[in-house]
């Protein structure tokens, strides 16, 4: 059964590039912005059949679902699809944190990183993008305390990627939050670096895009 979601993924992931690569010959005739508010629920739940113990080299079908979602993106263009993943979003942000299983936070962060890319508007990215989910993210990523939950890595992992793509795509998001919010996320990527080696090295990228944007800034204003 496991083999047959992860074909039915790959089907998808072809669908996507299909999309993708279109030329002026072969015109893209849109199909993933007709199925997106069908597919991306079941992608979602694709998303939650994580193993605990999944490493960088084995594909699954949430692995698959991601890819998906990544693509779906290139082709519908990352302001359509964030009108569909962020209700999902929301409906784990919105209740309470120790009643939500570690496979839906970690699926609700990696559908809306694999959907935050370069074609979406700033400031679309930016109202979705707020403390609140910053601050979610953050509380994902620190192992200890009364979050539980992050004693799986794959959490923490996903995590360090998700603040790694705002970084890299967004990173006004986390400026125009409260000096608070931005030392939050400093003080939970700076604790990351001495977690194992793939999650250290996801917010190793992020402090590398924040301090590369931080860099563009002050060139720009002097």
């Amino acid at each position: 059964q496991q083999q047959q979601q992860q074909q039915q993924m790959m089907f998808g992931v072809g669908r996507s590039e299909a999309g993708v690569d279109a030329t002026t010959e072969e015109v893209c005739m849109n199909y993933i912005k007709a199925v997106a508010p069908h597919l991306v629920p079941v992608l979602n739940i694709r998303l939650t059949r994580q193993d605990q113990l999944d490493d960088d080299s084995s594909w699954t079908s949430a692995k698959a679902a991601a890819a998906c979602l990544e693509l779906m993106t290139r082709v519908a263009g990352a302001d359509v699809m964030l009108e569909y993943v962020m209700p999902l979003v929301h409906n784990v942000m919105m209740r309470d944190y120790n009643q939500v299983g570690w496979r839906e936070k970690e699926a609700a962060l990696m559908a809306l990183g694999s959907v935050i890319d370069a074609s979406s508007s700033k400031q679309v990215m930016m109202e979705k993008i707020n403390p609140q989910v910053l601050k979610f993210a953050f509380h994902n990523l620190v192992v200890g305390g009364e979050q539980q939950h992050n004693n799986v890595v794959i959490l923490r992992d996903t995590s360090a990627w998700f603040l790694s793509r705002v970084a890299q795509y967004v990173p006004e998001s986390l400026a125009a939050g409260t000096p608070q919010t931005y030392e939050e996320a400093m003080a939970a990527l700076v604790i990351s670096l001495d977690d194992t080696p793939r999650v250290a090295t996801r917010a190793l990228s992020a402090i590398f895009h924040l301090a590369q944007r931080a860099a563009t800034t002050t060139t720009t204003t002097t």
